[in-house]
């Protein structure tokens, strides 16, 4: 079991993504708490890792589930339950670009949900567009 906490950034018009290193797919800033972190300080310290942007607020929104056995990045089978903390996030004004070196994310942009839906996802962003009532 894995909690994150995940960064819904923007509106219908755009919302800012990122793409995963392992699999391709487009997912939201984003990602695991550390042990002893607080949720609040996970948030802004990986949506600055996969985007270079600075939190400026957040509030939370919801908490999607996932499940799924399969095989891990180290090619471990695992049953895994993740637990995802998503918040309405705010940024201060910057362009994205990765900051984190060999890290999970390859890539950031800003997306139309429209462009987002027909491009590979995962379920946290579908999560995300869910509350913005899409």
């Amino acid at each position: 079991q894995r909690a994150g906490v995940y960064a819904l950034v923007g509106d219908r018009r755009r919302l800012l993504a990122c793409r995963l290193a392992r699999t391709g797919r487009w997912t939201l800033p984003g990602g695991g708490i550390d042990p002893d972190e607080q949720p609040d300080a996970a948030l802004a310290r990986e949506l600055h890792e996969e985007t270079g942007l600075e939190l400026a607020q957040a509030r939370l929104i919801g908490v999607p589930t996932a499940h799924w056995t399969g095989r891990a990045p180290d090619g471990v089978v695992e049953d895994f339950h993740a637990v995802q903390l998503l918040y309405r996030a705010e940024v201060l004004p910057g362009e994205p670009r990765v900051v984190e070196v060999g890290g999970s994310t390859v890539e950031a942009a800003w997306f139309t949900v429209e462009e987002l839906l027909g491009l590979p996802i995962t379920y946290v962003v579908r999560s995300g567009i869910e509350a913005l009532g899409g």
